[in-house]
């Protein structure tokens, strides 16, 4: 027999999923009408004499705590720039005693918490916004009463028509980004990360003997969620001989410092545990670096928005990766497969081939590409 109370929690879980729905919109439809009936709102109620100052809203609530908030921010000033706005506020509206949800995807729980998600706030959006050349100053807001005391006209807020009782739709959507960046091939129209420190000191920091000027680096990947994306020895083997033959050390940022000994590393390679512990340290790094490896991660969006450096991306459209699949990102992105978004940011990817599983493999950039 069903408990008395079984349908009231199903129902209690729709009603709430319907609210947070309204307020913070996932799917198209109700992106698309909720967006017309505040535009709506905003033109019979919205008040003369507000203040013309652009803010850029984060909500810890429905927006990513990852490395993807770099695109955010490229929305952002995509946005502005329309007004001709080329810097802007940035406000992380965090409610008080907020209890992080976990990632959307379940996989995710295993290797990220409650308490890691916190944590990144500060540890990692908060570096990465303070390091943008197009955001001014960073303010941190926990009530719907601090944001009205911010009485700014809603033309000059991202995302539109903000609200945090009402309305907090996500600052990002990546297929309108996608066709952004397949447009824009100006690497000097886009915002950029700029570094706390020179290249002397980024150099004096890396734990080598050697002395040199130029290098390259290879960032892994291996925390765990979908495996099939995590960097092997053979990222590892194609990035030192790239970078042996064009001069340049390789330095390599490690993820989980104990999975190290599953690679086989070079003994001429650096490695450079700080720039995994400090984001300041990973933008000064990839700033200075003639050339950055990834697989198919997050730190790649760093190095892409350094101002100075290249990024390649390689295994790109890796068929078994439940998310990086030529599928996935044709459904996610709308790119096909060849296609190049990154360029305009000095990006390369590597698209999957069957020759990549040849032990000799060597990446082939098309000359004047970068």
């Amino acid at each position: 027999m069903l408990d008395k109370n079984y349908n009231m929690n199903w129902k209690n879980i729709n009603l709430r999923r319907l609210r947070q729905e309204i307020i913070s919109p996932t799917r198209k439809f109700s992106q698309e009408i909720l967006f017309s009936i505040h535009y709506f709102i905003n033109i019979f109620l919205s008040k003369k004499g507000k203040k013309k100052i652009p803010y850029l809203i984060y909500d810890v609530r429905n927006n990513p705590i990852t490395f993807d908030f770099v695109f955010i921010v490229y929305y952002a000033y995509l946005f502005f720039s329309k007004q001709g706005i080329k810097a802007f506020k940035l406000i992380i509206y965090e409610p008080k005693e907020y209890k992080y949800d976990m990632p959307m995807l379940p996989s995710y729980a295993k290797h990220v918490s409650k308490l890691e998600l916190k944590k990144r706030v500060s540890e990692m959006i908060l570096p990465i916004a303070e390091s943008f050349n197009c955001i001014n100053s960073v303010e941190w807001i926990s009530s719907n009463k601090e944001f009205k005391n911010l009485d700014v006209d809603s033309k000059y807020i991202f995302p539109r028509f903000f609200n945090p009782k009402i309305y907090s739709p996500t600052a990002q959507d990546y297929k309108k980004i996608f066709i952004e960046l397949l447009k824009n091939k100006n690497k000097n129209a886009y915002p950029f990360l700029q570094s706390n420190f020179s290249r002397e000191e980024t150099i004096a920091k890396l734990p080598s003997k050697d002395k040199f000027i130029k290098f390259a680096t290879i960032t892994l990947r291996d925390y765990g969620f979908n495996n099939k994306r995590n960097t092997s020895s053979k990222e590892i083997k194609i990035a030192f001989n790239y970078a042996k033959s064009n001069g340049l050390k390789l330095v390599l940022v490690p993820d989980n410092i104990k999975n190290l000994d599953n690679y086989d590393i070079p003994k001429k390679v650096i490695i450079f545990s700080k720039a995994r512990e400090s984001l300041k340290e990973r933008v000064s790094l990839y700033t200075y670096s003639e050339i950055n490896f990834f697989v198919p991660s997050g730190p790649a969006n760093i190095s892409l928005f350094t101002l100075f450096s290249k990024t390649i991306i390689l295994k790109f459209g890796y068929p078994n990766s439940i998310d990086s699949s030529i599928k996935y990102y044709k459904k996610t992105y709308n790119i096909n497969y060849g296609q190049q978004p990154y360029e305009g940011l000095g990006g390369y990817v590597d698209w999957y081939t069957s020759k990549y599983a040849k032990p000799n493999y060597e990446i082939r950039i098309p000359d004047n590409f970068f």
